[in-house]
């Protein structure tokens, strides 16, 4: 979602670039302001990449190889 909102004060920089006009906050589209620098960086996401249970299914416990109950084996993928 941050990324939409980044995406969408873009387009407000663009749409408003031959116009005197003044820009809304970059904190209100995902930005942060640094403070040892002032910059405005890019916020990261708050969310984990992906459920839980999706990620049990793409990310196998195997120590050294993986055997036949294996998640990675099971689906037919490179063991991860």
């Amino acid at each position: 979602m941050l990324h939409l909102l980044r995406y969408i004060y873009q387009l407000l920089i663009w749409r408003s670039a031959l116009s005197p006009t003044s820009l809304p906050d970059p904190v209100d589209f995902g930005y942060t302001v640094n403070t040892e620098s002032s910059l405005y960086v890019p916020q990261m996401m708050t969310q984990a990449a992906a459920a839980p249970e999706l990620m049990s299914d793409l990310v196998c416990c195997c120590t050294n190889s993986c055997d036949a109950e294996c998640v990675c084996c099971s689906n037919e993928q490179p063991c991860t």
